[in-house]
């Protein structure tokens, strides 16, 4: 099968191949919390040597063809960089060997005294058009991304909805909370403002892109991204303050050993549903 020139997301013709600067901090983080996952040095070597894209960024044609590998799909040859791409693209990438390519767009070179927005590449950030710049993650957003509401103050955050991934994904869990509110008139967007004054009150701390740990107030920068696991936190503190509200039979269940870390509630409704897993997990194990 022929390589096509055209991009995988849109279909348009591509003229460069760029990394992205999201999935890259990423996956530094994760490797940097879990260093057994990290590969061997000789694992980055070889795939170093196999690595066709040898620069930053690439003009389609400049880019080495050869036929494809035998060997199943690799990660990403290269250690974290800070260069753009989408994770679709960048997985369509590393599937092909390195054939997907960024859509065409006009080759821009740095105006001086200008930065890289890093939601639209542009260089728009400037002394007089200075960036937001996310607490957490410290990536900077110039005035027109910003604008159009990628990030926004911690309290301008929408929070109307329970996301997926609230309570750990435990239902049973979650169905209790559902029905707290429901029987107490509570809107969700009330426990985000209950929270986020909790928390300005006592100074909680989120780790940023640097590991280091941040007191969040309501009037930090917060992008969409960083947004979600704060917000899912302030629900799980919310639930944990309402404990004694719960149902009796819900109330006089056993602590799972793992407690909020256990794995087993998002797929075993019954455990779940036997075993309190608002709380911490027991120091022995």
């Amino acid at each position: 099968m022929g390589v096509s020139t055209q991009c995988p997301a849109c279909r348009k013709e591509v003229e460069q191949v760029k990394k992205n600067p999201t999935i890259n901090s990423l996956i530094e983080v994760y490797l940097t919390n879990n260093p057994e996952k990290r590969r061997t040095k000789e694992e980055y070597e070889e795939m170093d040597q196999n690595n066709k894209i040898s620069s930053d960024v690439m003009p389609v044609g400049k880019i080495p063809k050869g036929k494809k590998s035998r060997t199943r799909a690799q990660p990403v040859p290269q250690r974290p960089s800070s260069r753009s791409m989408t994770a679709t693209q960048w997985r369509d990438l590393t599937s092909a060997g390195g054939s997907a390519v960024l859509p065409q767009q006009e080759e821009r070179k740095r105006p001086r005294g200008s930065e890289q927005c890093e939601a639209c590449d542009n260089y728009k950030i400037t002394a007089a058009s200075p960036a937001t710049v996310c607490t957490l993650c410290r990536r900077k957003w110039c005035q027109d991304c910003a604008a159009a509401g990628g990030i926004k103050t911690l309290s301008a955050h929408k929070a109307a909805d329970i996301p997926d991934d609230a309570l750990n994904r435990n239902e049973y869990e979650r169905k209790l909370l559902t029905d707290y509110l429901k029987a107490k008139k509570v809107r969700v967007r009330e426990i985000f403002i209950k929270e986020l004054a909790e928390m300005e009150n006592t100074k909680w701390t989120y780790k940023n892109v640097g590991d280091e740990d941040v007191v969040l107030k309501k009037d930090d920068n917060i992008c969409a991204e960083c947004f979600e696991p704060v917000w899912t936190d302030l629900i799980y503190r919310y639930r944990e303050a309402i404990q004694s509200s719960m149902p009796e039979a819900a109330r006089k269940r056993q602590n799972c050993w793992y407690g909020k870390e256990c794995t087993t509630q998002a797929h075993n409704p019954n455990h779940a549903k036997n075993y309190n897993h608002i709380c911490n997990k027991r120091p022995d194990k």
